[in-house]
């Protein structure tokens, strides 16, 4: 067991900085993955339940699902929370590869755009299209709810264009804290640069 704690336990600086950045970046997932998902859940939702009404349909209505009436947490439920769900872990993933590779300078509105593999390709214009549908969904519930749907409106639009900004802003913030991790990985120890002298 002292083995193991011995372990566990970091004994240098260097092990203590690795130990705090890994902190520092799930401790970001965790915040804003669930700031995000009250997001998705009241108003992502709200947009599938507008443009596709059959999504607002209760999840205890389908078959083997009936359980869920008799529980307070689950009997709101809908298919829409469920597609906003998908539609979060969807935007995250991509846009975490999409902007890592950006970071990384292997994507670019340039020359490199032509010489991206079909992975990367895939997953630019998967990505593309998934946020966009998410911008779509977002104004178009809010743009319901605070003017009943009448048009365009330049509050709905602001508060889209704002949604977008924070949301990459969101996973930017999770992909520099995780280089950190890995530049703190990969750097040699001081230990062994002071024996290489």
């Amino acid at each position: 067991m002292r083995e193991f704690l011995d372990r566990c336990v970091p004994a240098s600086g260097r092990e203590w900085e690795l130990l705090w950045a890994r902190c520092a970046y799930w401790l970001w997932q965790i915040v804003s993955k669930l700031v995000l998902g009250v997001v998705y859940l009241s108003i992502i939702a709200e947009g599938f339940r507008m443009l596709v009404p059959v999504l607002g349909r209760n999840l205890y209505r389908l078959p083997m699902l009936g359980w869920m009436e008799d529980f307070e947490g689950t009997y709101e439920l809908d298919m829409a929370s469920v597609m906003a769900m998908f539609m979060l872990v969807a935007v995250c993933s991509l846009w975490d590869r999409i902007l890592t590779l950006w970071v990384a300078e292997k994507i670019g509105f340039d020359h490199r755009i032509r010489e991206q593999n079909n992975r990367d390709s895939f997953v630019l214009l998967l990505g593309v299209v998934v946020l966009a549908s998410d911008l779509v969904l977002f104004f178009v519930a809010i743009n319901e709810i605070t003017w009943s749907g009448s048009g365009l409106s330049i509050t709905s639009l602001f508060a889209t264009t704002a949604y977008v900004a924070v949301l990459v802003f969101s996973i930017f913030i999770a992909i520099t804290l995780r280089e950190k991790i890995a530049h703190l990985k990969t750097e040699p120890k001081y230990e062994d640069e002071l024996q290489d002298l």
